[in-house]
């Protein structure tokens, strides 16, 4: 079963439209067409690409070569790419508390052996 698109009428469901337009994703209700389904496996077939260094965000589908980087989804949607990466930002806020637990656990060994008791 494919993505399915719907129609926005005024009164439809209250809340639904304005949240799209706050979000910008108007646009991407519009892209939903019927597909073939293999095209699409053929997709993410090439797209996935085990490499060394940076990803590649670039693929060949029936002779087609596609890009499916950031920029081109972004200008494809019409949305602006935000600053920051959100997935980014966690990761590197899980990573600091992580380097703070490590610190304070070596903390409390240190001075377990300054008062020469066991940790319990």
């Amino acid at each position: 079963m494919g993505e399915k698109a719907f129609t926005l009428y005024e009164d439809n469901i209250y809340g639904v439209q304005q949240e799209l337009e706050r979000r910008g994703w108007m646009k991407l209700n519009g892209l939903i067409k019927d597909a073939n389904s293999s095209t699409s496996v053929e997709f993410f077939s090439n797209a996935y690409q085990e490499t060394e260094g940076d990803p590649i965000f670039e693929t060949m589908v029936r002779g087609v070569k596609i890009r499916f980087d950031e920029n081109t989804l972004n200008k494809m949607l019409g949305t602006p790419a935000p600053e920051i990466c959100g997935v980014e930002k966690t990761r590197e806020e899980l990573e600091e508390i992580k380097s703070i637990k490590e610190e304070w656990k070596l903390e409390l060994i240190r001075m377990s052996f300054a008062l020469k008791r066991p940790l319990g």
